[in-house]
């Protein structure tokens, strides 16, 4: 959640016209053994929110997962088999699965909202089909969270860009996913009825390398693997 004090003027400042600053970069990764890790952070209760254009088949894009096992409240958003999967391990009863409804590496920039512990996904604002209520959230404690890799087995690299990635302290409704969708690409996230929710936003725009930038609350991203050109001038529509 955004805290008292937290100026986030600089990043969300009116310009000329009127609108707010459109975020004007995203972050590349290139397969090989590009990431980004965060730290060890929780929350047992939201939704990731990201956009991503890839042609990639197979790539982890968010993940926080332990070796050695399986443990309550791993998560993993992976493009797998072409298909969206986002999983929430429960160490007794199996894992918990929802998948996009179609192909999403089609090199289109694509709109991603996933909720849990009540786990849906919504592709540019259309909820998908899979729904399924898993046992905990992102509660694995211990290890990094990740962008562009598994975390624990430092493979499986993600192909692609990544554009401002956000984690809310709540379960978005089709009501405010679809706000998020269509006023979200102006920078306006923190302006919206959802802004106070907003734990993290890794933000490219305002990003110096190798520090991939969390502009909300200082979970900032350490690029691993990569270069200065990968926050590139690449953004949705």
């Amino acid at each position: 959640m955004i805290e008292a004090g937290v100026d986030i003027t600089p990043y969300y400042a009116q310009d000329n016209s009127a609108e707010f600053r459109l975020g004007e970069k995203s972050i590349l990764f290139g397969g090989g053994n590009e990431y980004a890790a965060i730290g060890d952070i929780t929350q047992a209760v939201g939704s990731w929110v990201f956009w991503i254009q890839s042609t990639d088949s197979s790539g982890y894009v968010i993940s926080k997962v332990r070796a050695g096992g399986a443990f309550n409240g791993e998560m993993r958003i992976i493009i797998e088999a072409t298909l969206m999967r986002f999983r929430i391990q429960n160490s007794t009863g199996g894992n918990f699965n929802v998948f996009s409804d179609a192909a999403v590496n089609d090199g289109n920039w694509k709109h991603f909202v996933c909720t849990f512990p009540e786990m849906k996904m919504y592709v540019d604002s259309v909820l998908q089909e899979d729904e399924v209520t898993a046992t905990h959230g992102m509660e694995v404690t211990g290890v990094s969270l990740d962008f562009g890799r598994n975390n624990a087995l430092n493979s499986v690299f993600y192909t692609g860009n990544l554009y401002e990635p956000l984690l809310y302290d709540t379960e978005l409704t089709q009501t405010e996913v679809d706000e998020i969708y269509n006023n979200g690409r102006k920078a306006m996230y923190p302006s919206l009825s959802t802004g106070g929710n907003i734990v993290s936003m890794w933000r490219a725009t305002d990003s110096t390398f190798p520090t991939y930038l969390d502009v909300i609350n200082g979970n900032n991203a350490a690029m691993t693997a990569m270069e200065a050109a990968d926050l590139t001038l690449d953004t949705p529509p």
